[in-house]
């Protein structure tokens, strides 16, 4: 029989155990025995120590401990109900704190803001783990100098990962919708050393024609933050609804330089934004990386395969003879004539 969930408030002897607190108001341990598993998440470092100053308020974690352990116990107690219940429980607990962090050497170790608004990942997992398909594909189709579009730019992944690759003479324009987030990648280009190529943050949606949309920002993540007509059961609801503005593809290429790579992530959108933008596909054939919802695979496939895109794998390299039929859930596209500059030989 496992053992309930329980809450326990630090005493002043656990408080020297635990470090040094003297600045810390209250602090709650959560802990859980999984008997099946043999694991321990009060073990694993789920610690956290609440503070209030007053000026803000924000959460001490035992972040080393915790980056070494959370992806093992979330492993080890799999994906049952009590599980899911921690995870939601965390992700009230800690919504919307934010932490600085730095990319991998390959992508420059630039400085990138995160926060648990995305997801916890963005917190507990190195930043090489948090998505690693979404990184391969920013190393594959960008090169030093590039103009790179990040559609759905979220909380700045590939965002910053482009700066980095595409270098001082490149440049990359992140279109997020989400006010909040816009924020937080403002902070993260504020911190952008020269050697970075130059970011520019547009807070606007994308969709098939420019107007007016409604857009649910998610209960959880704000990762699934979508269009009202799509997202997905990530979502754990609506916390509300926003109106934003909405540009097409097409209506971009009008105010801004053609891209060389693009990254698309809309959270079911991706048909509805490629059904309008003849334009975009016929005279700037960017490289794209795009995540592509199942019920859209087939438009999707229509589409990009009649303008002459080769379609590729997002997780696996980009070989000679690797094409796939229709897209992935991560998928590379590259115009058929500049297949050789990705391809690897």
């Amino acid at each position: 029989m496992q053992k309930p969930l329980t809450l326990r408030i630090m005493t002043r002897r656990q408080r020297l155990k635990y470090g040094n607190l003297s600045s810390i108001r209250w602090a709650c341990f959560y802990s859980h025995t999984f008997l099946n598993s043999g694991f321990s998440i009060g073990s694993a470092g789920f610690q956290y120590a609440f503070y209030k100053t007053r000026y803000f308020q924000t959460i001490r974690l035992s972040i080393s401990e915790a980056e070494r352990n959370v992806n093992e116990s979330f492993s080890a107690c799999g994906s049952g109900i009590l599980m899911r219940q921690l995870r939601i429980l965390l992700e009230r607990m800690m919504r919307d704190q934010v932490r600085r962090r730095r990319m991998p050497e390959e992508f420059g170790g630039l400085p990138i803001m995160v926060s648990t608004a995305g997801g916890l990942r963005y917190f507990f997992k190195s930043i090489s783990q948090i998505d690693p398909d979404l990184l391969s594909a920013a190393r594959m189709l960008i090169r030093k100098g590039d103009t790179v579009w990040d559609i759905g730019a979220n909380i700045g992944l590939f965002t910053v990962a482009a700066a980095g690759l595409a270098g001082s003479k490149g440049r990359v324009v992140a279109f997020e919708p989400d006010t909040s987030l816009v924020a937080l990648l403002r902070r993260t280009a504020s911190l952008q050393p020269n050697e970075a190529a130059e970011l520019l943050i547009i807070p606007v949606g994308m969709a098939g024609v420019t107007g007016f949309r409604s857009f649910a920002i998610a209960s959880r993540a704000r990762a699934s933050n979508a269009l009202a007509e799509y997202g997905n059961s990530q979502t754990g609801g609506v916390r509300e609804l926003q109106t934003i503005m909405c540009l097409s593809l097409d209506e971009c290429l009008k105010l801004l330089p053609s891209p060389d790579v693009v990254k698309i992530d809309v959270e079911g959108a991706e048909a509805e934004l490629f059904d309008a933008s003849s334009r975009f596909l016929r005279d700037a054939r960017p490289a794209l990386a795009i995540e592509v919802s199942p019920r859209n695979s087939a438009e999707i496939g229509r589409i990009l395969v009649g303008s002459d895109y080769r379609l590729f794998d997002g997780s696996k390299p980009l070989l000679p003879n690797s094409d796939i039929e229709g897209p992935a859930w991560n998928t590379i596209a590259i115009p058929a004539e500049k297949a050789g500059r990705f391809i690897q030989s």
